[in-house]
């Protein structure tokens, strides 16, 4: 792998794409960007905002133009939101200057992470008024296919142990391994 290559994180919403994302930027000297806040510090909104105010195309878009500008960038640890696979050219443009990795978990896991989320300052909305388990379901029956056909390498990041930091550590530390023998 080129060193100033990027690496991108795609994968379901609570796949340890931010969490996993910042260590290894870290470990690896890059920059990190989650692209979901980057879009909301551009636009001054939630994403939830957004999508009240404007819609999901609006967000969609918005969401193209930030893989766009970071397709250009360099040095890079960019976590996706978990839609950004649904435009090809999302990947077109992160492709041409990074390597796409998927971070896969059990549903059991992504439906622990969202409900703690909830619980917590981390606030993540419902993105169709459906149960957690039920959204997260659908979202991936949807969607597998083309995570599977974006993505470089696949990632299995189960829960590990009751700590998120530990566990954001051990997968950073198997992707950078997994990078280093590329």
């Amino acid at each position: 792998m080129n060193s100033s290559q990027n690496i991108v994180l795609i994968g379901m919403r609570a796949s340890g794409k931010t969490s996993v994302g910042r260590v290894l930027a870290k470990k690896m000297k890059k920059k990190f960007i989650d692209m979901d806040d980057a879009i909301e510090q551009k636009e001054r909104k939630t994403i939830t905002e957004m999508v009240a105010q404007k819609g999901w195309e609006y967000f969609r878009n918005r969401e193209t133009e930030m893989c766009q500008k970071l397709g250009k960038e360099k040095n890079l640890v960019i976590a996706t939101g978990g839609g950004a696979i649904l435009r090809k050219e999302n990947m077109e443009s992160l492709k041409k200057n990074g390597k796409i990795l998927l971070l896969t978990a059990p549903l059991r896991d992504l439906c622990q992470r969202v409900s703690f989320s909830r619980r917590t300052k981390n606030q993540r909305p419902s993105l169709t008024g459906k149960t957690v388990t039920e959204e997260l379901t659908d979202l991936w029956m949807e969607r597998r296919g083309q995570y599977y056909a974006c993505a470089d390498h696949v990632f299995f990041v189960p829960n590990r142990t009751k700590n998120k930091q530990r566990d954001a550590k051990h997968y950073a530390k198997e992707i950078e391994e997994y990078l280093k023998g590329e």
